[in-house]
């Protein structure tokens, strides 16, 4: 349970970035399945490469496909959604939720934390099943990876 919600912690879907290898990430991943209708679709995500970033950059989005065929638009935006994974001075006034904070090997020896946040989709149609989710960055700089996201009933 982070931030009070219940998430599935078995991987991550890095877009819009290299890695450290010098391969490249796709700038989106597309049909996530979900298939479920529900209230609210809660997102565990940091990005890398965010330190220094004006807030409300938008650096992606979630956009949310209906059985139906319509869609909606959830944007990825920087003091708002979530911030750089590693913690950047002067953030105390930030609107994002931090989930969960820990340190790996490099923060420790920056002496800084590592983080994830926890944005919240209110969904406008609860009653049409949410058939998939497209995960898509601006491929401008900062990049977004999403470590798992929870459908509310």
């Amino acid at each position: 349970m982070l931030a009070g919600v219940e998430f599935d912690l078995r991987g991550l879907i890095q877009v819009g970035a290299e890695s450290k290898s010098g391969g490249k990430y796709p700038t989106q991943v597309a049909d996530i399945v979900v298939q479920r209708a529900c209230q609210r679709l809660h997102f565990l995500h940091a990005a890398i490469d965010a330190g220094g970033i004006p807030d409300n950059t938008q650096i992606g989005s979630y956009v949310i496909h209906y059985s139906n065929g319509e869609h909606a638009q959830f944007p990825i935006v920087i003091g708002q959604s979530l911030a750089d994974w590693f913690t950047q001075p002067d953030e105390e006034t930030k609107r994002f939720k931090i989930a969960w904070s820990g340190y790996n090997a490099e923060s420790r020896r920056q002496g800084r934390t590592i983080r994830l946040f926890k944005s919240t989709w209110q969904n406008p149609a609860p009653a049409e099943t949410i058939r998939s989710i497209d995960f898509v960055s601006t491929a401008s700089g900062p990049a977004p990876f999403l470590v798992a996201v929870t459908a509310e009933p």
